[in-house]
């Protein structure tokens, strides 16, 4: 990779990796309440499934990179450090490809 390149590869993302934007959905300020998405099939999606692990900015992010950019799977998971298996399942629609079709308000129960 030319040393152009590489600097306009850093330019690129870097405005997606110093810190995630606050979601008020995920992080409201009332601590009792928590905004869930769900999909047709009434399962938890996204972000705010319990077993998520990389938030939807990412992941449109990595599908932008991999679509309009043409970036090779390798690039994209050095970039926004993750796995070059992930950003192929996730470019490819094989992983989070279900979209939130409803919302619910969910209480927290503390212990």
């Amino acid at each position: 990779m030319r040393i152009e390149d590489q600097s306009a590869l850093e330019f690129a993302v870097r405005p997606a990796l110093p810190k995630l934007p606050f979601n008020p959905l995920l992080h409201p300020a009332d601590k009792s309440f928590v905004i869930i998405g769900y999909s047709e099939y009434g399962k938890r999606v996204g972000e705010t499934h319990h077993n998520a692990r990389i938030p939807d900015v990412l992941v449109e992010r990595m599908r932008d990179l991999r679509e309009c950019n043409h970036r090779t799977y390798r690039e994209i998971a050095r970039m926004l450090g993750v796995g070059i298996r992930s950003v192929a399942m996730i470019c490819t629609y094989k992983r989070r490809a279900a979209r939130v079709e409803k919302w619910k308000r969910v209480q927290v129960v503390n212990d």
